[in-house]
């Protein structure tokens, strides 16, 4: 897919450098679930914490660094 957003090293650069990439949706179901047993708001901000430290991983395995 690389080739049909940039042309050459620099282009790339350029273009990663300002664009923004959602790599995850680790936990998404879990905070739906959440959502829908009605539990509240800053309940589930408790969670965030560990749902980040888990898509940090995955991304650390996908790109070989653990």
């Amino acid at each position: 897919m690389l080739p049909s957003l940039c042309n050459s090293s620099a282009n790339c650069s350029d273009f990663f450098s300002e664009s923004l990439f959602i790599i995850t949706e680790f936990g998404i179901n879990d905070v739906n679930n959440l959502l829908l047993r009605g539990v509240n708001k800053t309940e589930i901000r408790d969670f965030v914490p560990e749902i980040i430290k888990k898509t940090r991983q995955a991304i650390d395995i996908q790109i070989g660094l653990n």
